[in-house]
């Protein structure tokens, strides 16, 4: 059904091939532990929550205590959005400070999985400072920027005694897409 509608304006840039990477760290994250809050920053054409909501429609699931959140400032994206009609996935089109300032509840940030996959160096930055400011430290934490001097890498290295963190490589068996690595911060 997604593949009739890629021609339409929502999914004019959606490349509709299985993209199985680093999406699949915070649905099991979703499903196999006990957060409040998914929050996505940056989550371009919604493929996390949508991977979830078809999930949970096609195996009955009802009693989940765990909301999705994504925030991304580009009104175009989230394509695979607009085929969500659950109250358990909130999308919000607004800048990262803008969302932080609006939303902290800190007991929510510290119950919660962070994706930060912005791809955007200004809202990383905002992300991870934002928790530095008010003592934050999510349950888990996802990153798709883990070179040594990124945002996620300092942060981690202010609280190297607060978390365990795997970096995971995704190769492209067709070498099509280069080599992407994924950090994931598991709090102790």
């Amino acid at each position: 059904e997604l593949i009739s509608k890629k021609k339409t304006l929502p999914f004019i840039d959606v490349d509709l091939e299985a993209k199985f990477d680093y999406r699949l760290l915070p649905f099991i994250i979703y499903f196999d532990t006990e957060i409040s809050n998914l929050y996505e920053f940056g989550f371009n054409q919604g493929r996390i929550p949508f991977l979830i909501d078809e999930y949970i429609k096609n195996n009955k699931i009802f009693n989940l205590n765990t909301n999705y959140i994504g925030i991304d400032i580009n009104s175009r994206k989230g394509a695979f959005c607009k085929k969500i009609n659950s109250k358990k996935f909130k999308f919000i089109y607004d800048d990262v400070n803008n969302f932080l300032q609006g939303n902290f509840q800190k007991d929510n940030f510290n119950d919660s999985c962070i994706v930060a996959s912005t791809h955007e160096i200004n809202s990383e930055k905002a992300i991870f400072e934002f928790m530095v400011k008010n003592q934050i430290t999510p349950k888990f934490i996802i990153s798709d920027n883990v070179e040594s001097n990124s945002h996620f890498m300092n942060y981690l290295s202010e609280h190297e005694q607060a978390y365990k963190t795997k970096i995971f490589k995704f190769s492209d068996s067709g070498k099509f897409l280069e080599d992407t690595y994924i950090g994931l911060a598991v709090r102790i």
